[in-house]
């Protein structure tokens, strides 16, 4: 469906709103030794391509395939096993590319971004945000809460990587280049009003100083780190005392070395930020667990 007005919505206020942020003299974040936790062991997860760490069970992951399956969502635990496999009803899986956890407004949200445009021929891409559910059946469904349609203010763009700073309410996006020139760093608010979601345009916040092949990102829950991923390396954007994610992501990033993986895509902090948690999209399928210092 083709969206009759977009709402431009302010890029610099959700930056630049007071939250927590690395201290001037602090350390740069530092990581432990990688290492392998498990193999998924669900056949049905044959991409995972996004992961984000359960707001209200303890040690349960969110995981989705990338295009070509239907519109699901997996509840995995550190030991392989699938908890749930729960539809999503009232969304579609066009290219279903990442996924994040967060708090907003005391609630835990998850929200799934369908923003894969390989071809960069997509008018618009999808965010759907779903409430976190209480209780894991094996099967059963999930509703969207909301479903907000996207419009970049430059023309469209293929992005895999997308994150919410749920100490300010902010959307991050970075965009996935193929053969030239550099990721771009889009943000807009969440919306006001879940019921009734305005379309929204995504502004371009800056040119980012990173490998092209951008595949999944995160924000810690405490908003003081953002961290990219690549097919090699992933990249750390701390923040400093008083400043937004414009400021952060203007810096050179810190390198976080990773393993080799086959063809990773997906990211996530654990549920505490201690830890950064990957898979791959290849069976089989592995739960990498990467420990802060």
């Amino acid at each position: 469906m083709k969206p009759t007005a977009l709402l431009a919505l302010p890029l610099l206020l959700p930056l630049l709103l007071a939250s927590p942020a690395l201290a001037d003299d602090e350390a740069p974040p530092a990581w432990g030794e990688a290492r392998k936790v498990c193999d998924l062991e669900d056949k049905q997860i044959k991409e995972s391509s996004g992961l984000a760490a359960s707001r209200r069970h303890a040690g349960v992951f969110w995981t989705h395939n990338d295009s070509g399956d239907s519109a699901r969502l997996f509840a995995i635990d550190a030991e392989g096993r699938t908890r749930a496999t729960l539809a999503v009803e009232g969304a579609q899986a066009v290219d279903w590319e990442d996924l994040c956890a967060f708090t907003w407004r005391e609630r835990a949200w998850l929200l799934v971004a369908d923003t894969g445009d390989n071809d960069r021929k997509r008018e618009h891409v999808v965010l759907y945000l779903i409430e976190e559910p209480a209780d894991l059946p094996a099967t059963g469904s999930l509703r969207v809460a909301a479903r907000v349609e996207v419009r970049y203010e430059d023309g469209p763009h293929d992005c895999e990587s997308v994150a919410v700073d749920e100490t300010s309410g902010t959307v991050l996006l970075v965009t996935k280049q193929r053969l030239s020139g550099r990721p771009g760093l889009y943000t807009f608010p969440l919306p006001e009003d879940l019921a009734r979601p305005a379309p929204v345009l995504a502004r371009k916040a800056a040119e980012l100083n990173l490998p092209p092949l951008t595949t999944a990102m995160d924000v810690a829950p405490d908003g003081r780190l953002a961290v990219v991923l690549t097919y090699g390396d992933a990249y750390a954007f701390p923040r400093r005392a008083g400043e937004g994610w414009v400021e952060a992501f203007g810096r050179a990033p810190v390198v976080v070395k990773l393993p080799p993986r086959r063809q990773g895509e997906a990211l996530c902090f654990g549920h505490d930020g201690r830890s950064l948690w990957l898979t791959s999209e290849k069976r089989p399928t592995p739960l990498i667990e990467l420990p802060r210092r």
